[in-house]
Order: C-alpha cells, then structure tokens, then sequence
C-alpha cells in the first residue's frame, strides 16, 4: 500500500524544537496550504524528527515557503469518554523552497520567485553510512556518530507528547 504526502506551502508560526524523554528532537508545525481554486487554505499538522527538526528550527521562521514529503498518520485515543483523532504528516524530507534572503524578518516572501540563482535545499532523517566512504569527514561522522538505527514509531508514547 501507499502512504506518501507532499505538499508546499508556509509555516503558520516559527518551529519549535522539543525532545521526547529519551533526548529524541522533534517539532510539530503546521502547514498552510493553499486550494488550486486559491480561495481556501488547509492547515496541515506535520511533526519533523532529528536531525531535520532541528534544521527547520534553525532556519526557517513564520511564513517560509517550503515542500515537504512524508507520510499520513492518524492517531486515535479515548480519554474522558471522548474519542480523540488526530492526523499528522510524518515528515520524511523538507526542502526550503526559497534562500533565507528573499524573506523578510518575520519569514515572509519580498517575491515568489527563487532569484539569484540559488536553488532549493532539500533535508531528509534518512542517514545511510552503509555507502562506501571516500569522503575522510564522512568517515570522521560515521566514527563520531555510528551506524544510523531506526526508531519504531509505535513504541513513542503519544501522551507524553505536547500537541
């Protein structure tokens, strides 16, 4: 089956770094996305893990244009007789979609254009040390930091998160 979001759009307020109990860093943000008819907006709750949360607290701010893509997940609970969903896009990659200088202090776009001839970034939590290393500073990272492991998702107790 199939599983895949993506879509653009800007951040509604500045990304906030937390971390889990055992030091994992994630931010949840929300995306406005515009309709094709541009006139309605969908506010998407996305959640960003590691490495690429603390990208996006560091570089992006309130109204940044950005592409994520990542997968859909609905969380359900019972809690004081009321049933509880939530949906959120688990963020895969992220790419800016435009340079840190075509933004305003508060993150907004001067223009919709990428100028300059810089071109997007894009960041994922996806780390593969398994590639033959030619690189001495990947070597160095693969030393310092280790083989790369994966978490199970259905072992992060939802109701020790903030939403």
């Amino acid at each position: 089956m199939i599983n895949k979001v993506i879509l653009t759009g800007r951040l509604t307020s500045d990304v906030e770094l937390r971390r889990t109990n055992d030091g994992t860093p994630y931010a949840f943000f929300t995306l406005a996305v515009n309709r094709r008819s541009q006139d309605q907006t969908d506010f998407v709750s996305c959640i960003a893990w590691r490495a690429t949360a603390k990208l996006m607290h560091d570089y992006l701010s309130k109204g940044s244009l950005i592409g994520v893509e990542g997968r859909l997940e609905v969380f359900s609970q019972q809690k004081d007789g009321r049933y509880d969903k939530r949906t959120n896009v688990n963020i895969e990659n992220v790419t800016f979609l435009e340079p840190k200088s075509n933004r305003n202090s508060k993150g907004f776009s001067n223009d919709n254009e990428m100028n300059n001839g810089q071109q997007p970034m894009t960041f994922s939590n996806e780390v593969n040390f398994d590639q033959e290393e030619t690189s001495p500073i990947k070597k160095e990272k693969q030393e310092e930091f280790g083989k790369a492991e994966e978490i199970d998702a259905s072992s992060i107790n939802l109701e020790e998160i903030e939403f």
